[in-house]
């Protein structure tokens, strides 16, 4: 699974995935016996993965995990191509714009390293800039305005985990969302709730700008919502990635 040896990692970013050290794909780490995780009278049955594991909260994503063992790519680089995968597949969690941590384990070095790559505050913030004139907290101030926003990490802490720890070039973990938000994603009934529930703050006003967080931006040509098992396309990220 790479030159390098692999990892087991387990992450906020919505995904955990899970590599055994092996010469190639196929060939299993041997463990000391332990009692069974599986009985008759369980109920809940756990997945076995014999050769590795990947999971995400989005089924698209995960694959593209999958994908990328299956290239010979190692636990990092797969983590961070569903990670990437994921701000196309799930927009309200595939965080981009948001950050995370990583909990990574160095087999071949019996090592477990952190990485804290979450958001930070911005230079300019300061203690009260939530406060309205009459000493209460703005609610819509601190929630739904650009002063809520942090300063993303996601990318960086992506970029750092690929250079320590990975195998792949940032092209060739980025390609496969770049595949997805050109040829465009079936929209599931879970996106298709969360675009409705949130439609609102979409479609007042023509652009970004108001303080109350509902003007955001307006969508022409999605003014119904978008409905279960249609198809579209991340074109911005595709053209801009």
């Amino acid at each position: 699974m790479g030159s390098r040896a692999t990892y087991r990692l387990i992450s906020n970013v919505a995904f955990l995935l899970v590599a055994w050290p092996s010469s190639t794909f196929g060939q299993v780490a041997t463990a000391e016996p332990s009692a069974p995780i599986i009985t008759y009278n369980a109920i809940h049955h756990p997945v076995v993965g014999r050769d590795g594991m990947v999971s995400s909260q989005n089924a698209v994503s995960t694959r593209v995990g999958v994908e990328i063992l299956e290239r010979g790519g190692n636990a990092i680089d797969a983590a961070v191509g569903v990670g990437l995968a994921l701000a196309v597949t799930l927009p309200r969690a595939g965080n981009l714009g948001g950050g995370g941590f990583m909990v990574v384990h160095l087999a071949d070095k019996d090592r477990t390293v952190a990485i804290d790559f979450r958001e930070v505050a911005p230079a300019l913030a300061h203690s009260n800039m939530y406060f309205s004139e009459d000493g209460e907290v703005d609610n819509a101030e601190y929630r739904f305005t650009h002063k809520s926003s942090g300063v993303p990490g996601t990318i960086a802490g992506f970029d750092h985990i690929l250079r320590e720890y990975g195998t792949m070039t940032w092209a060739e973990v980025i390609e496969p969302a770049l595949r997805l938000a050109r040829d465009g994603i079936e929209v599931t009934d879970d996106l298709a709730m969360n675009l409705s529930q949130h439609h609102v703050g979409f479609d007042i006003g023509e652009c970004a700008g108001t303080l109350d967080g509902r003007q955001l931006a307006r969508i022409p040509e999605h003014q119904d919502g978008l409905a279960e098992g249609e198809k579209v396309t991340g074109h911005l990220l595709a053209n801009h990635g």
